[in-house]
């Protein structure tokens, strides 16, 4: 327990620390600017949730973020992918850091000019601080043990799982909503305890297309309590984001209203306990597996002359 005249001090300090430094010290910037400018960053101690319908983009996206925190920020982070191999992600990787093609990547298949960007950006891949786990039988309770260990001897400053439906307890009940009760709860405390955001990728059910009154909208975009196993997630989660890809239902690459939607993807702030929920525009690219900020100078909110289209499909 502490009184406010203890607290105000320290709270004076951080304010002006930001105030001179222009970002807040008590949590983990994220790389995309629209992101950071409505949520300030992932706050140290929050429990993130980032749910999209499979094929969407998830791994996509938490390699993404991966990489503008380790790279950009040079903030250490561990990515537990238990979804995919540690080959696998690292293709993933290489192929955004270096915009190459992650299908032709895998089999080797470069141009000279690819090669040549391949082996000029080695070095700088080998000195990100990203650390990788793939363990195919994931349990909550070694996993916390494993995080606080490295929080400790590495330094780690943010941590991604990918995704929460793969993980287990040891000793699992008969009923799965209350196994993902305790892996959520267990995790936020885990957040708390060690003062890191953890960032938890997780299934949206099938829900949105079933919304017989919204069908006729082709894109239904996705709510929160779509997560699969959604009220206790909802509940210990402090943000959850939802990625949606209009591309995805929109086939021919513009909207109802003409408006070209190749490559844009809608992050939706659907929860937010430290300010507003927003839809932000990011832009995706599925050839190289990337996120990045939406450049609205480059995409014109009108019917605009396509192209070669865009791959809609995550590699």
């Amino acid at each position: 327990m502490k009184a406010i005249n203890e607290l105000l001090p320290m709270a004076i300090n951080a304010i002006e620390t930001a105030a001179q430094t222009g970002q807040r010290q008590d949590c983990v910037l994220t790389g995309f600017s629209e992101l950071d400018r409505y949520v300030g960053g992932f706050e140290n101690g929050d429990l993130i949730v980032v749910g999209a319908r499979p094929g969407v983009g998830k791994t996509a996206f938490l390699c993404s973020l991966a990489l503008n925190v380790a790279q950009q920020m040079k903030q250490p982070v561990m990515f537990y992918t238990f979804d995919s191999s540690c080959q696998q992600l690292c293709y993933r990787l290489i192929a955004n850091v270096n915009r190459i093609d992650g299908n032709r990547l895998a089999m080797g298949q470069l141009t000279d000019e690819e090669w040549k960007r391949f082996e000029a950006n080695e070095d700088v891949l080998k000195q990100i601080p990203l650390f990788i786990s793939d363990d195919s039988k994931p349990v909550v309770e070694d996993l916390c043990n494993d995080i606080r260990s490295l929080v400790e001897n590495r330094g780690i400053q943010l941590v991604m799982i990918d995704y929460l439906q793969l993980l287990n307890r040891r000793n699992p009940s008969d009923q799965r909503y209350q196994d993902v009760a305790g892996i959520t709860k267990a995790l936020k405390h885990l957040a708390r305890e060690m003062k890191i955001p953890i960032v938890v990728a997780s299934q949206i059910n099938r829900n949105p297309e079933w919304r017989n009154e919204r069908a006729h909208e082709g894109n239904v975009m996705p709510e929160m309590y779509d997560l699969r196993d959604s009220g206790t997630i909802c509940e210990d989660a402090n943000l959850v984001m939802l990625l949606n890809r209009p591309e995805m239902y929109y086939r021919n690459g513009e909207d109802p209203e003409g408006n070209d939607v190749r490559g844009l993807a809608n992050l939706i702030v659907a929860k937010n306990n430290n300010g507003s929920c927003e839809e932000i525009k990011l832009r995706f690219h599925a050839t190289f597996s990337c996120f990045e900020d939406y450049t609205y100078e480059e995409w014109s909110p009108v019917r605009v002359e396509k192209s070669a289209p865009f791959s809609t499909n995550p590699t």
